[in-house]
């Protein structure tokens, strides 16, 4: 549901990449994914995914400038957290709430 959430929403603005980064490195990791989403399915968390890897954003800002993106926007379900990416001459232009 996030993911074709996600699409309809680049979509409609006409333009737009989607980066998408499996960071499950582990079995122990992948474990602990999966455990953090059912706990949030049953209620007990407020959050369907673990803590932010801030690598991602660096692999993704990356992955974005090579396809000859420098300004962006975020969709995120965290819009508070802006990623810092100033160190590859690219710009956040907006966080978009998912």
């Amino acid at each position: 549901p996030l993911l074709q959430k996600v699409t309809n929403m680049v979509n409609e603005a006409g333009k737009g990449a989607i980066i998408f980064i499996n960071n499950v490195s582990n079995s122990e990791n992948t474990l602990r994914k999966l455990q953090q989403f059912l706990n949030y399915q049953d209620g007990q968390e407020q959050h369907p995914t673990l803590a932010y890897n801030y690598r991602d954003y660096g692999i993704g800002t990356q992955i974005l400038k090579n396809l000859g993106i420098n300004k962006f926007k975020v969709i995120t379900q965290n819009p508070n957290i802006k990623p810092q990416v100033g160190g590859y001459d690219v710009e956040v232009t907006e966080m978009v709430q998912l």
